[in-house]
């Protein structure tokens, strides 16, 4: 069967198919398949929600996991149990600490559950990368090729969307409602909970962000249909200073002028002054060491 969740996995461990796209998947070493995680993390069959990022990330902190995964195919099966050396990876083996936001979520829903009993994780795009600047700002072909797969084995009632990719995708897909909208996934229409990416939040955002995809997984369960707002009023507005860093850190080739041009499109005025000053401000900034890179584009956030 096409949606057999072992023999997925092994077709997601093997897969080649955007390897000629540009997208800066890495590759441990040739020979080997490029780095990724398995098309689910957590549960392979029925649970409530099914979690949405953008996808994996690789560094020197996590290196020795895809070391690991990509050379031993039991080890990557264990990985989509949320099995790493022995323990919960979503708990304790992601050195950023990603999963705290699906983790709280779920434990909020169901208080005492582990996570892998009642939710699933998976991403838009299965491959790893150091980070998100060579990924397109629209659509996914690995979502395209597997996302149905994968909806079909977890068959969830509620989908949670984390940060904007992946809210814009499953909005690709939208069929009826604003937040949470409604979208065709799979076999199924399910309500679409689009919660921020976790680095836009203040601690406040977090929690309230937090209890309300709990409330719309709990509402869902429970067979409401009628949903509260999302409390956007509490994430974290987008900064010249990150906006630059990124733009920097993205294109090293980028120059004072085109920068100074990026930024103006992005803080226009009236309410923004952006002059010939400030390409030049930030870059020497960035090339001092002065300019912390965010972990992802803040547009996006």
């Amino acid at each position: 069967m096409e949606d057999d969740p072992k023999l997925l996995r092994a077709e997601v461990f093997g897969c080649e198919a955007c390897a000629s796209l540009g997208f800066g998947f890495s590759r441990l070493r040739p020979g080997l398949p490029l780095s990724k995680f398995p098309p689910v993390i957590g549960s392979s069959s029925a649970v409530p929600p099914l979690f949405i990022g953008t996808n994996p990330r690789i560094s020197n902190t996590n290196q020795d996991l895809y070391e690991e995964i990509m050379q031993r195919p039991d080890s990557f099966h264990l990985l989509a149990q949320d099995v790493w050396r022995g323990r919960s990876y979503l708990r304790f083996g992601e050195p950023g600490r990603h999963y705290d936001l699906h983790l709280a979520i779920a434990e909020k829903a169901f208080p005492g559950r582990p996570f892998s009993s009642v939710a699933a994780v998976t991403e838009l795009f299965l491959c790893s990368t150091k980070d998100g600047a060579a990924l397109p700002r629209s659509g996914s072909p690995c979502a395209d090729r597997y996302l149905d797969q994968v909806v079909r084995q977890v068959q969830p009632s509620v989908v949670v969307a984390v940060g904007a990719p992946a809210r814009a995708y499953l909005a690709s897909r939208r069929i009826s409602g604003s937040a949470p909208f409604k979208s065709c996934i799979g076999d199924l229409v399910v309500p679409v909970a689009a919660v921020p990416h976790p680095a836009s939040w203040g601690k406040k955002g977090l929690n309230e962000y937090i209890q309300w995809a709990a409330d719309i997984i709990r509402t869902t369960v429970d067979g409401g249909t009628t949903f509260r707002q999302p409390p956007r009023i509490y994430s974290r507005g987008l900064g010249q200073r990150q906006l630059a860093a990124w733009l920097i850190h993205s294109d090293p080739s980028l120059t004072a002028e085109q920068l100074t041009a990026q930024l103006a499109a992005a803080f226009p005025p009236p309410a923004y002054n952006v002059g010939s000053r400030h390409g030049p401000h930030y870059l020497s900034l960035y090339r001092t060491g002065k300019l912390e890179v965010p972990d992802s584009d803040p547009r996006d956030w």
